[in-house]
């Protein structure tokens, strides 16, 4: 519904609500009186129960069902709209600007229209037409004592190069989200399936229909990524993770392996590096806490074999497994700026002569070099041999950065930048960027937080 008398109808509604709720930053008004269109608009309205109402521009939008009202916002925000779509982009060219009765359809609906208005001949005739790419209009608009009257059929304009995105679903969790949702594959039908957590610690994993599978109540907050093995090398995934004073494994049902379940005094766990050398599922479990470094094997036992048990300062973030060469090397970054490049049993392997302010990016392997980059914005590259390169890129002090061998991407206020190609987005509140390798191409993504857009671009 549309007004002149916005801040009055705005007002009325304020009066009536019985509660609100935010999605996507527009609110949510749930009204006590629901029948107030069936009063004040009969007959164009009958018999709608307006339980819930939002406000998109300058547009009142009531529902009967709030999930509906989401869908609407979501669509307007990703402009998944029905004025973008090539069936009304098509006829609006010929339309009068203002109608009394306007109608436009795709084929699909015009056969129905023809069926239940228009004799059973005429719709016969109808269907032997070949319409799939056509759009349809009618239009009357309202005169002294006469009607203009517009139909249109008219060949659509050609779909190429539409940028929107459709949801597949929408699910409530019992709590306010608390950590990244990510993809986790599910061995049986190699599906993708959603695992995330909400602020009560309860852990959902969820189909790709959106079916909530199982919830496990957890002691603490996840730490980082949630990693996938199969340690028992049968096909069967399990997901390994730490939180704050926890070591897990939880088994496709939700039920812990029990041999896994580690409780550490004091907490303050970080996230969880899993190491495979040889790809062969004989994994490296390693939980830091603070200084100390725990390192397990697939069968939940301590490595013996492995010496750097205790830092010299504490670990930043998830250590990381880089193979350069035909070399393996154990990453840690530690607190007082040094970067720690060890060989699998945890002795030094290459000396990093220089401490670093490490910013909260990871290390990557990208031209066969170590790169990172610090908290003034200098990008740092480093050889096997130790020999360290800087590029000072004057980066603010929380960009983004992810890189793959050959790909580096760089986030910075507004600007992206894949392989030195910048791109000016809208000012913005951006998320670090993300990479995906799908069918031997790069995409990249990165959010707007402040805006809640989601942009995704190719490697070029």
């Amino acid at each position: 519904m549309n007004t002149y008398g916005s801040e009055s109808i705005s007002k009325y509604l304020g009066s009536i609500k019985k509660g609100v709720s935010n999605f996507q930053g527009s609110e949510i008004l749930e009204l006590r009186q629901t029948d107030i269109l069936n009063q004040t608009l009969p007959p164009v309205v009958k018999n709608f129960n307006a339980k819930f109402c939002a406000i998109i521009e300058d547009a009142f939008v009531f529902s009967e069902n709030k999930g509906l009202l989401e869908t609407v916002i979501g669509s307007y925000k990703n402009k998944n709209t029905f004025d973008k779509a090539p069936v009304y982009e098509t006829t609006n060219q010929e339309l009068a600007k203002e109608s009394t009765v306007l109608f436009i359809s795709n084929p699909k609906n015009i056969d129905r229209v023809v069926k239940d208005n228009f004799s059973a001949d005429f719709h016969q005739d109808f269907g032997k037409l070949v319409l799939s790419k056509y759009a349809f209009a009618s239009q009357i608009i309202a005169d002294k004592n006469f009607y203009h009257t517009n139909i249109i059929v008219q060949k659509t304009k050609s779909e190429e190069g539409s940028t929107s995105a459709m949801p597949l679903f929408s699910i409530k969790l019992d709590g306010a989200i608390a950590t990244d949702p990510q993809f986790v594959t599910n061995h049986q039908t190699q599906k993708k399936e959603i695992v995330v957590q909400d602020q009560n610690n309860v852990l959902y994993l969820i189909s790709n229909k959106g079916k909530t599978l199982w919830k496990k109540q957890l002691e603490g907050k996840v730490q980082g990524k949630i990693a996938q093995v199969d340690i028992f090398k049968n096909g069967r995934l399990q997901l390994a993770f730490t939180t704050n004073n926890q070591f897990l494994v939880l088994n496709r049902y939700g039920k812990e392996v029990r041999q896994f379940t580690k409780t550490f005094e004091g907490g303050n766990l970080n996230p969880l590096a899993v190491f495979d050398y040889e790809g062969k599922k004989n994994y490296r479990f390693v939980v830091v806490q603070g200084k100390k470094i725990f390192m397990y094997n697939s069968q939940a036992a301590i490595v013996d074999g492995f010496k750097y048990t205790k830092a010299e300062k504490p670990v930043l973030g998830t250590p990381k497994h880089i193979v350069i060469g035909k070399k393996d090397f154990l990453v840690f970054k530690l607190q007082d700026g040094s970067l720690k490049l060890l060989n699998r049993v945890g002795d030094v392997r290459t000396e990093v002569d220089k401490k670093i302010s490490f910013s909260k990016n990871e290390v990557y392997r990208h031209k066969n070099k170590f790169t990172l980059t610090d908290t003034k914005g200098v990008l740092y590259q480093i050889d096997p041999r130790g020999k360290i390169t800087k590029n000072n890129l004057n980066l603010s002090n929380d960009h983004g950065m992810v890189a793959t061998d050959k790909t580096l991407v760089l986030m910075n206020d507004n600007t992206l930048t894949i392989k030195g190609k910048p791109v000016e987005l809208e000012l913005g509140v951006y998320s670090p960027p993300r990479i995906f390798y799908l069918y031997d191409k790069i995409y990249v993504s990165v959010t707007d937080l402040q805006n809640q857009r989601i942009y995704l671009f190719d490697s070029q």
